[in-house]
C-alpha cells in the first residue's frame, strides 16, 4: 500500500509542481492563448479550480500568484489585469486528450487545491492496493481517509506555543478529507508589522481576522481549497458557503478567540480520549515524502503486547512511584545553521526520551520531509525498528511532523510513553538528534531526574542546537 501511494504522489508531483520547470503545469504555464493537450488530471484540476474560484467569490484565485512573489504587494483595488476566465478547458472525443488554453500572462499556482487532490489520489491508490484495508494519509496537513472505520483527528490549537501541544478539539471522519489553514505559524514582518502569509487574492493584502480555518469535506481537495478561502472571506460568508456544499463542515477561529462552526462540523466533534488522537502535525510532511497509517486498528499501538516492553523502568533501587500527572516537561531549543547562516536545507529533527537503561520511552516530536532520509537519524531509527520487530507499530505514522525552518521551538513531554501510558518517576535522558542533507548528524543526550518537584535546567549547546531549556512545570 505504501509503495502504491508513494508512486502516485511522485507521479502527481511531476504534473502539478510549481517548483520543477519540467512539470506539466510549469510547461503549460509558459504558453498563452493556444490550446495545449494536457493530462486528464491537469484538466480536471483546472476545471475544479475554476469552479471554486467562482464559488468562493475570488477568495481562492490561482491566477494571482504574482501578488505573493517575491514579496507581497498591497492595494485597495482588485488585482490589475485579472480575468473572469484566466484559463479554459475543452474536452473533445473520449479517445482524445483534453486541451487547456491559458488566457492570462499571470502565473498560475494550484498549490491550494493540488495538495488535497494528490492526497485523494494517493489514498485511493493505497486503498486499492491494500484490498480494502482502512487507509489514512496526511499530506502536509491535508488528511484523507478511506475505509469502514471512523478516524479521530485532532485540530491544532493556534494559540498553543508548543509544537506538539494538545489539540483544540477533535473530530471524527470517515471516507472524508480534513484540512486546516491559517497564518498563525507563517508570515513575514513588513514595515515593522507582522503579517500572515495568506493574502486576499482580490486585493493582495494580508488577511489576519481568522487565526485558522478547518474544513471537513467529501474530498481532501475540497477541504484544502475551502480552508484557504475561509481565511480570506468574512466568517458569515464562509459559513454560508460551507452550508451550501453537501458534506462540508467548517470550524473558524477568529483572531479575537471566538469559535464559529456550522452544524455539519458540530456533528463530527467527539469527546473521547485525547491520548490516541492523530493530529494535523503528525504523519506526513510534504508532497516529497509520506508516512502512512494503514489498516484501521494499526493506527494505535497494541497495548497488550507492548506494555511490559515499552513501559519505562527507573533503576531498581528507586521506589516505583507513578509520574505526577500535574507536571509536564517543556523542551525549548533554538535550531540554527552551525555554519553561520539560516538559509540551509531544513533539518530533520527528532526529540525523544530514554529511560535509565537507555531504552526508548517516548518520541516527543519528529520533523521529517523525505521518508528516505529518516534512517539517517540513526539512533532513533534503530530504536523504532527494534520496536517494530517486537510487534509494535512504526512511529513514522503517528509522530511525524513537517520540517521547520531554523528558529526557536517548544515541544512538550506529558510523562507518557509511546503507548499513551504514564511512566514512573525517576531518571530519564532527554535526547535530541538531527541530520540535514549535505551535513553531518548531531546528537546530544543528558540525564535528568523527574519526581514531584518543578525545576528548570539547561542542556549544553551542541552543534546546531543552542539555548536548550528544560522547564519541568505544572501543566498550563
Amino acid at each position: 500500500m505504501e509503495k502504491a501511494a508513494l508512486s502516485e504522489i511522485r507521479r502527481m508531483e511531476r504534473i502539478f509542481s510549481t517548483f520543477r520547470s519540467e512539470s506539466e503545469l510549469s510547461r503549460w504555464q509558459v504558453t498563452l492563448g493556444v490550446d495545449i493537450a494536457v493530462s486528464p488530471e491537469l484538466a480536471e484540476l483546472l476545471e475544479a479550480a475554476a469552479f471554486w474560484r467562482i464559488k468562493t467569490r475570488g477568495a481562492f484565485d490561482p491566477a494571482c500568484e504574482e501578488w505573493t512573489r517575491p514579496i507581497p504587494r498591497f492595494s485597495d483595488q482588485r488585482v490589475t489585469g485579472a480575468l473572469d476566465r484566466p484559463w479554459e478547458v475543452a474536452r473533445l472525443r473520449e479517445d482524445e486528450a483534453p486541451t487547456a488554453r491559458k488566457l492570462t500572462p499571470s502565473a498560475i499556482s494550484l498549490d491550494a487545491i493540488a495538495k488535497g487532490y494528490i492526497a485523494d489520489h494517493a489514498c485511493s491508490k493505497a486503498f486499492r492496493a491494500g484490498l480494502g484495508s482502512d487507509v489514512m494519509i496526511n499530506l502536509g496537513g491535508d488528511v484523507r481517509h478511506i475505509g469502514t472505520r471512523f478516524l479521530t483527528v485532532g485540530v491544532t490549537d493556534p494559540s498553543a506555543d508548543a509544537e506538539n501541544a494538545r489539540p483544540l478539539e477533535q473530530v471524527s471522519i470517515r471516507n472524508q478529507g480534513l484540512a486546516t489553514s491559517g497564518g498563525f505559524r507563517r508570515g513575514a514582518r513588513i514595515a515593522g508589522e507582522w503579517h500572515s502569509h495568506l493574502l486576499d487574492p482580490r486585493t493582495g493584502r494580508p488577511v489576519d481576522h481568522i487565526s485558522s480555518a478547518s474544513v471537513i469535506a467529501p474530498s481532501a481537495a475540497i477541504a484544502d481549497v475551502l480552508a484557504t478561502a475561509f481565511n480570506v472571506l468574512r466568517p458569515e460568508e464562509s459559513l454560508s458557503i460551507a452550508d451550501s456544499v453537501p458534506g462540508v463542515g467548517c470550524l473558524l477561529l477568529r483572531a479575537d478567540g471566538v469559535r464559529l462552526a456550522n452544524p455539519a462540523w458540530e456533528r463530527r466533534v467527539t469527546h473521547g480520549s485525547a491520548e490516541s488522537l492523530i493530529t494535523r502535525r503528525q504523519m506526513v510532511a510534504s508532497v516529497f515524502g509520506a508516512g502512512f497509517a494503514l489498516g484501521g486498528d494499526r493506527l494505535r499501538l497494541d497495548r497488550a503486547r507492548s506494555a511490559a516492553r515499552l513501559k519505562s523502568s527507573p533503576s531498581s533501587d528507586r521506589a516505583r512511584i507513578p509520574w505526577d500527572e500535574r507536571l509536564e516537561l517543556a523542551i525549548t531549543f533554538t535550531f540554527g545553521d552551525p555554519r553561520g547562516g539560516m538559509t540551509a536545507r531544513r533539518p530533520y529533527v527528532v526529540v525523544y526520551i530514554d529511560d535509565a537503561d537507555a531504552t526508548p520511552v517516548r518520541t516527543v516530536t519528529l520533523w521529517a520531509q523525505d521518508a528516505s532520509w529518516i534512517r539517517n537519524l540513526r539512533r532513533w531509527f534503530r530504536g523504532d525498528r527494534a520496536r517494530q520487530a517486537e510487534g509494535g507499530q512504526s512511529l513514522l505514522s503517528t509522530v511525524t511532523s513537517p520540517t521547520r525552518s531554523p528558529g526557536r521551538y517548544t515541544v512538550i513531554w506529558d510523562g507518557r510513553n509511546d503507548q499513551g501510558e504514564f511512566v514512573e518517576q525517576g531518571e530519564y535522558f532527554v535526547c535530541i538528534e538531527t541530520i540535514r542533507q549535505g551535513s553531518s548528524p548531531y546528537f546530544t543526550r543528558e540525564p535528568f531526574t523527574f519526581e514531584s518537584a518543578s525545576f528548570s535546567a539547561q542542556m549544553e549547546d551542541y552543534g546546531a542546537f543552542r539555548n536548550i531549556d528544560l522547564d519541568f512545570r505544572e501543566r498550563g
